[in-house]
Parts: C-alpha cells; sequence; structure tokens
C-alpha cells in the first residue's frame, strides 16, 4: 500500500514556491517578508484581494508548522486538503495566469483618421457590427469614437447624405467628452488586471471607459483589442472570483 503524502509537507512545498515565485515577480529583496510581498502583488493587481487574504492565512499557518511545538515528531497543526487546494491553484495562477486576450473572443480592431468622413464609419457601423473605433493621426492616438457618440452628435445636427459626407472624425470627436478616457495595457495583461482598470474607482482618477491592448501597451502601437465594461463579466468569469 502506498504511503500517504504529508499533508504538511505538500503545503510547505506549495508555500515555498508561491513565495519563490512572488519573489522573482516582485524583484524583491532576500529581507522583505512574505506578507508584504502579497499586498504589494494585491497594489499591482497580480493577484485579487480573495487570493491575498487566502495567501496572508497561509503565511500564518506556515509559522505554526515551521515554528510550533511538535508532538512525537509530528508538526503542531497539519493543513486541511482545502487549504493545500486553495494555494495550489494560487500558484498556478501565478505562474500562468489567464491572459485577457486569451480569454476574449478573438475581434479585429478598425481604425480611422481624423479627416475620415463620419459617413466611412457609418458604413464601418453597419457593416462590421463594431461599436468602438480608435482613431490615429499617423501613429499618434487621437481618442476612441463610439456608436453612441455619432449617434447623439446626429440627434442635434439632422444633415442630409451631402452634409454628412463633409463632417470628418475629428468634428464629432470634437464633441466627445469621454473619447480620452483609454487607458493603454500590453499584451501580456491579465484578465484580473484588465478587468480592475475598468471596474477601477478612485476619488482622484476615473475608470477608463476603454482599454486598449497593444503589443506593449505603447499608445504608438498597432492596437490589437479594444475592451470595454461589457467584457469585464467574461474577464471575471475566467478567475473564478465569485467561487469563495
Amino acid at each position: 500500500m502506498a504511503q500517504q503524502e504529508d499533508p504538511a509537507l505538500t503545503f510547505l512545498t506549495v508555500f515555498n514556491n508561491i513565495e519563490a515565485t512572488i519573489r522573482r515577480i516582485l524583484q524583491a529583496k532576500p529581507s522583505d517578508s512574505f506578507t508584504w510581498m502579497v499586498r504589494l502583488c494585491e497594489k499591482k493587481q497580480i493577484i485579487t484581494p480573495s487570493q491575498s487574504d487566502t495567501l496572508q492565512a497561509a503565511a500564518n499557518l506556515r509559522n505554526s508548522i515551521t515554528h510550533g511545538s511538535y508532538h512525537n515528531g509530528e508538526p503542531v497543526a497539519d493543513p486541511r486538503e482545502d487549504i493545500i487546494n486553495d494555494i495550489t491553484a494560487i500558484y498556478e495562477f501565478l505562474t500562468d495566469p489567464p491572459l485577457a486576450l486569451s480569454v476574449l473572443p478573438q475581434k479585429d480592431v478598425v481604425t480611422f483618421a481624423p479627416d475620415t468622413s463620419v459617413r466611412d464609419v457609418l458604413t464601418a457601423l453597419r457593416n462590421t457590427r463594431f461599436s468602438q473605433f480608435p482613431i490615429y493621426d499617423g501613429r499618434n492616438f487621437v481618442g476612441i469614437l463610439t456608436a453612441n457618440s455619432i449617434a447623439k452628435w446626429l440627434a442635434e445636427d439632422i444633415l442630409d447624405d451631402g452634409e454628412l459626407s463633409a463632417i470628418s472624425v475629428q468634428d464629432v470627436l470634437n464633441l466627445a467628452h469621454d473619447s480620452q478616457r483609454v487607458e493603454f495595457l500590453p499584451r501580456t495583461a491579465t484578465s484580473y488586471h484588465v478587468a480592475e482598470t475598468l471596474m477601477r474607482t478612485s476619488n482622484k482618477l476615473r475608470a477608463p471607459r476603454f482599454v486598449l491592448i497593444t503589443e506593449h501597451g505603447k499608445k504608438d502601437q498597432k492596437p490589437l483589442r479594444v475592451v470595454s465594461e461589457a467584457d469585464v463579466a467574461l474577464l471575471l468569469e475566467s478567475l473564478d472570483v465569485f467561487s469563495d
């Protein structure tokens, strides 16, 4: 009969792997405490608040196992199976987190220049069913033109087809006050990072309306995906945030 693996040994192995991984990700000093690193990971949106709480509880258990009094060679505390499963899942999350680009359905990005006729945008809106269009002047990001912005603009200026052709994208953007509420993130951005960015609550900094994912998160790079609050539910679903 195969000998059962010691739960305490299994727990400590996974815990130590997590600590080494976090230390590497943060490039932390040997003197930086585990609890401090966990809190920093939460602040940097590397892990979720729920995962942070689990790891801090695990740290207390680790201290009990390694520094507590032993009885007949056995540790003073034996980790339950559920805590071992939880920290194993966190280790897998740290080493292979779900990326936003892999979770969200693939969707091409249609861009326009500021001097493009709004008529061309309306044609794209009808043919592609897209509702957000990043606007670039060469490689310089100008803003995001949305179907709602066009609809609001048209509601105030009912134009015939000839007049519409003379109206540029920039004309509409001038009245779209939220066109600049965009944050750029790299293709390596995790589902959690993107979701938290769109849900950000701060008195000093408003949440962006859109996240534009580019190769390295730079404004002058080709957009790979436009992410909006409509995508948040799918991003969170990939994290099992509500499984507690």
